[in-house]
């Protein structure tokens, strides 16, 4: 139904939507108010002399709605409800004595009403609306339509009780959207605050690996004036400037601007490239890669080179180096397994307590540990590697097995899985091993 009356050019702005519900409560509420009002006058006190006056008013409610789906103006629809309602109760409030009506209480709805449709502004201008139709009714006090209805003590009684009943529900409903609206729109800073914390995890995380790696190049640079270094030392800058781009890429998403730049890569070449990246840490602590590739040497995947690179292979492998022993191996493989292309990173570490497994994808909960070589991380890597993976639909497990559980036997799994396209599907059979 909100979308009859709300042009689909701007029902993309989640902010519009919610004051546009908000309006529509304001206006729904006004509405049945005057409704029950019509039959109270009509009805009860047996009086029409103020119909000519007030069926306009509510007609002028009701045809808000189309004039804001014809001009897209919403404030307009905004003052013709607001309008419209409190001349609404305005004239009735006179009719029943002014200041001395029954219902003077409802002119606490003005500034109430005016503030949530149009903010601080709104609440003022009540506020000013009720200091002039106070001193309009000192003035005009006995003036012969000051009380019009409701003058007998039955009635004046009558429209007590019509009143306590009618007030309290009107406020009620209106303060509780409104409370609604706000808590959701806290909801979204919050949740806004925590794509912009993840995007500032994402820099810290995963540029100190590039940037440790260009430091070592450096310093060694400074003692051998060695050409292979400076193209290393490149690399890995490049990968800073890569990484960049990509923190940019994410902050379109939150704003519904990002576009993949998908395309078809070849994940073995990655390997490569992240294999030579990583040597100096490697190097370090004498680790040795060993990969089994049971896909393809050419075999090609639809994804943002960048992200998978930077993001998903490149957190995989830090990782795993991390928590590596001196002298010890990770083994790298990558295979089929029904509809889907799997990864595996495997290490002989010390491994993952069954605790911090449970919420070691949670990037609230703090699970930063040193590594073996006293390597001091953000606990930011896994989280990220997850929300990536899920962008293309993968999935993600974990399997580790702690020193203290085997002495012999330990280490960390993680393997993400990716569906094939149906073509790779079909062609799987026919992919070889091959070892490096």
């Amino acid at each position: 139904m909100l979308k009859r009356f709300y042009p689909s050019s701007n029902f993309n702005r989640p902010e519009l939507i919610k004051e546009y519900q908000f309006y529509l409560v304001i206006s729904l509420v006004a509405m049945i108010s005057e409704v029950w009002y019509f039959y109270s006058i009509n009805y009860l006190f047996k009086t029409d002399f103020y119909n000519p006056v007030l069926y306009p008013l509510t007609a002028i409610n009701i045809i808000s709605f189309l004039v804001y789906k014809k001009t897209k103006h919403f404030e307009l629809a905004k003052v013709l409800v607001s309008a419209s309602s409190l001349s609404f109760l305005l004239i009735l409030l006179t009719a029943a004595g002014g200041l001395k009506s029954p219902g003077y209480s409802w002119v606490i709805m003005i500034p109430l009403l005016l503030g949530t449709l149009f903010k601080k502004r709104g609440a003022l201008a009540g506020m000013g609306v009720i200091f002039l139709y106070t001193i309009a009714m000192i003035i005009f006090r006995d003036h012969q339509y000051v009380g019009y209805i409701a003058q007998t003590p039955e009635d004046f009684a009558k429209a007590q009780i019509e009143n306590a009943m009618t007030f309290p529900v009107s406020a009620f409903i209106i303060i509780f959207f409104y409370l609604n609206l706000i808590e959701k729109s806290e909801r979204e800073i919050i949740s806004k605050k925590d794509e912009i914390d993840t995007l500032l995890k994402i820099v810290i995380h995963d540029i100190a690996n590039p940037l440790q790696v260009a430091k070592m190049r450096i310093a060694r640079e400074l003692k051998s004036n060695e050409s292979r270094n400076i193209t290393e030392t490149k690399m890995a800058l490049d990968i800073i400037t890569d990484i960049v781009k990509q923190v940019r890429e994410i902050r379109s998403v939150t704003d519904g601007k990002f576009v993949a730049e998908n395309s078809k890569v070849k994940i073995h070449e990655l390997f490569d490239q992240l294999e030579s990246i990583f040597k100096s840490q490697l190097k370090s602590k004498n680790i040795v890669i060993q990969k089994e590739f049971y896909l393809s040497k050419d075999f090609e995947y639809q994804i943002d080179p960048n992200i998978f690179k930077n993001q998903i292979l490149s957190n995989l492998i830090s990782n795993a180096i991390k928590f590596s022993y001196e002298n010890s191996s990770i083994f790298i493989r990558t295979l089929t397994v029904g509809e889907y292309w799997t990864l595996e990173v495997r290490d002989h570490g010390s491994g993952i307590p069954k605790d911090k497994i449970k919420s070691i994808f949670n990037a609230h909960e703090k699970t930063s540990t040193t590594g073996t070589a006293g390597e001091r991380g953000t606990g930011y890597g896994l989280p990220i590697l997850k929300a990536f993976v899920e962008v293309y639909n993968g999935h993600i497990d974990i399997f580790s097995v702690t020193k203290e559980e085997n002495k012999v036997h330990h280490g960390t799994t993680i393997r993400i899985s990716f569906p094939l396209s149906q073509s790779q599907s079909e062609e799987k059979d026919q992919n070889y091993k091959e070892s490096a």
